[in-house]
């Protein structure tokens, strides 16, 4: 108990130090219309003053199983079927993601084929519509995407 009281103490003294620590970032746009950020202001130029907070990386595999192995005795028997469990809620994480993919490809093939011409937009918003071979490879395209994510 006296040991996990010093460890959240640490850990709240870490968070709140984070905080802290926020870094001032200028954001500007120049004459062009381009967005800059720096960490210094920009003379002659209207400086939006931002408060970025540093991020933190997520802990380590490793020290999640020190952490746990330093815990009870039993906790070593435990391990494996932490571990298995571990395994089968990402296997299934990645079941849903497939999942979702293959909808979205179903549909977006859906989509492509039903339409009777296609085009893009320029970057000056003007329309191009595709030739029959460019809207043959979309349509090749999405079918290899169903391919992909659809079992």
């Amino acid at each position: 108990m006296k040991k996990f009281l010093s460890v959240t103490a640490v850990l709240l003294g870490a968070a709140s130090f984070a905080c802290l620590a926020a870094e001032t970032v200028y954001k500007w746009t120049d004459e062009s219309g381009v967005v800059h950020f720096s960490d210094r202001p920009v003379p002659n130029a209207a400086a939006e003053e931002m408060r970025v907070a540093p991020s933190v990386p997520p802990p380590d595999e490793e020290d999640e199983d020190a952490a746990g192995a330093e815990g009870d005795e039993d906790a070593g028997a435990e391990a494996p079927a932490s571990e298995e469990d571990r395994q089968a809620a990402m296997e299934e994480q990645r079941r849903k993601v497939r999942e979702q993919n293959c909808q979205i490809a179903r549909q977006t093939l859906q989509h492509n084929e039903s339409l009777g011409r296609m085009y893009r937009v320029e970057a000056n918003g003007e329309r191009v519509f595709l030739s029959d071979e460019e809207r043959e490879m979309v349509l090749a395209r999405s079918r290899e995407d169903v391919e992909k994510w659809c079992d």
